[in-house]
C-alpha cells in the first residue's frame, strides 16, 4: 500500500507499507521506507543473548507505530512464520531472527514495530481513498527505500490520472501546478 499526499498522519505520511496479514480480524503491515539511525549490528549482542557474531548488516526500520517484537521479511523459507509473496516470508519468533542475523543473508529486513489496523478500520481508509493498493514486488521490500515513496506515488497516481501510462510526473501537491 503507498499512502496518498492526502494522508498527513504522520504515522504514515509518505510511507509504503508491506501489507503482512488482513483478515476480518484487521491488518498488520510494516513501514518500507522509514529506516532507523540504528544498525542492526549495532544491537546484535543484545538480540543474539551471547556471543555469536551477526552475519548481516543494514539499518533496523521503523514498522510503524505500534509496539512489537524485532520482526524480519527475508528469503529463507526455513526460518519463516509465513510467506508474505513467493519467495519473500516474515518471522517475528526470537530464535528464527537469531538465525536470520547469523547467516549471511544479504535478502532480509529487520524491522521493530508495525502497522496495525482494527476490524474494518484499513477498510474504512481505502474507502477515503487514502492509500493506492499495488502488488507487493521483490524490488519494493529489498531495494533502494529513499525514494520508494515518490517512485509509487508517482506512478500510481499517473496511472489514475493518466490511464494508460506508465510513469508521469505528479507533484505532492496538484495544486501547485
Amino acid at each position: 500500500m503507498v499512502a496518498k499526499s492526502e494522508l498527513v498522519d504522520p504515522n504514515f505520511f509518505h510511507t509504503v507499507v508491506l501489507l503482512l496479514e488482513h483478515n476480518e480480524s484487521g491488518a498488520m503491515g510494516v513501514v518500507l521506507n522509514r529506516p532507523a539511525e540504528i544498525q542492526i549490528e549495532q544491537v546484535w549482542s543484545q538480540i543474539a543473548e551471547d556471543d555469536s557474531a551477526c552475519g548481516v548488516s543494514g539499518p533496523i526500520h521503523q514498522g510503524g507505530p505500534c509496539q512489537g517484537p524485532l520482526m524480519a521479511v527475508h528469503t529463507d523459507e526455513t526460518v519463516s512464520q509465513m510467506q508474505v509473496i513467493p519467495g519473500v516470508y516474515f518471522t517475528a519468533m526470537s530464535e528464527q531472527i537469531r538465525q536470520l542475523g547469523e547467516q549471511d543473508q544479504p535478502a532480509v529486513v529487520f524491522f521493530v514495530g508495525y502497522a496495525g489496523w482494527s476490524a474494518g478500520q484499513l477498510e474504512s481508509e481505502l474507502n477515503e481513498g487514502s492509500w493506492y493498493v499495488t502488488e507487493a514486488k521483490y524490488a519494493h521490500i529489498f531495494g533502494p527505500k529513499q525514494d520508494l515513496w515518490q517512485e509509487l506515488n508517482t506512478v500510481l497516481g499517473g496511472a489514475i490520472v493518466f490511464p494508460g501510462m506508465s510513469s508521469v510526473d505528479v507533484p505532492d501537491d496538484p495544486s501547485a501546478n
